[in-house]
């Protein structure tokens, strides 16, 4: 379990392939400094491999309140914008969004 907590440590970012289909799973993430109140931001994650096509990405926000939101846009071969949303009435800072990409 060692081994994997410190693949996935949210300081990393990195890819593997999965065989001879081609099929690639990228991760990493993006440092949200400060979201006010009822704001957003965005950042944007480069993948450590380029895809043949758009992959599919999801994402999740580390830490804070649970309203905040993480949602994907502008999604490439190459990376993709994350947008994390602050509904709540407090200003939230130093989150991280990750994100994880699989495709071909």
């Amino acid at each position: 379990m060692d081994d994997i907590d410190n693949l996935l440590h949210r300081e990393n970012s990195g890819f593997f392939s999965l065989g001879d289909t081609g099929l690639k799973i990228a991760w990493g993430n993006v440092t949200v400094e400060e979201i006010k109140a009822g704001g957003y931001t965005a950042g944007t994650g480069t993948f450590a491999t380029k895809f043949k096509s758009t992959p599919m990405v999801l994402a999740s926000i580390e830490g804070g309140v649970p309203q905040l939101t993480v949602s994907v846009y502008g999604r490439t071969t190459t990376g993709c914008t994350l947008w994390v949303s602050n509904p709540t009435n407090a200003i939230t800072t130093n989150r991280v969004a990750s994100y994880l990409a699989i495709g071909y």
